[in-house]
């Protein structure tokens, strides 16, 4: 009888904890919130290393690739991500790839990194360098970047640097510069 008790009242936590899950579930769905949409698709914030990232840059062949470095706690980095954002919808489907790289703490990416990404619209592919220090990540990108923020690199289709920007940018300038380096590819 005890035996039956529990199974019975185990059978009721057991329905109740599926039934808060679908509403949870529902409840953070797209579709319960479609002012919301745009940030169900919120790319993950991915820790990397210097080396990998230097290999995402130069593996994705055949693209103009854009690197963003920015922080949470840069005034003209929060100022410039609507920008990035247009930049990225008005060249969608062009061959033009946009990495943003914070220089934030990787403890910071679930909280303050996402937060920023979300409030300014961004979907963009975003990663937190670890691992190797400042010096080694801020040489990696150029010999030349004092590691001043924020700071936008481009790169031509072969993976070479042909472009840095340091401090905030403007929509134009930043459309300029990428179609420079379309533009020279089409030739």
């Amino acid at each position: 009888m005890h035996h039956q008790a529990i199974g019975h009242r185990l059978r009721k936590v057991v329905r109740f904890l599926f039934a808060a899950g679908i509403a949870l579930f529902v409840a953070g769905s797209p579709a319960a919130h479609p002012g919301l949409q745009k940030f169900a698709i919120l790319p993950p914030v991915a820790v990397i290393s210097v080396d990998q990232l230097q290999q995402l840059i130069r593996g994705d062949s055949g693209n103009v690739i854009l690197v963003n470095a920015w922080a949470t706690w840069c005034k003209p980095c929060i100022e410039e991500m609507p920008r990035l954002a247009r930049l990225s919808r008005e060249y969608s489907g062009k061959p033009l790839t946009i990495i943003l790289v914070s220089a934030d703490e990787a403890e910071l990416a679930p909280t303050s990194v996402k937060k920023v990404l979300t409030d300014a619209g961004i979907v963009l592919q975003t990663y937190l360098v670890s691992g190797s220090g400042d010096e080694y990540f801020i040489n990696s990108m150029s010999p030349k970047w004092s590691g001043a923020l924020p700071t936008t690199f481009l790169y031509d289709r072969q993976g070479v640097l042909r472009t840095m920007m340091t401090g905030k940018q403007s929509y134009e300038k930043f459309s300029a510069a990428v179609d420079t380096l379309l533009g020279s590819q089409r030739r």
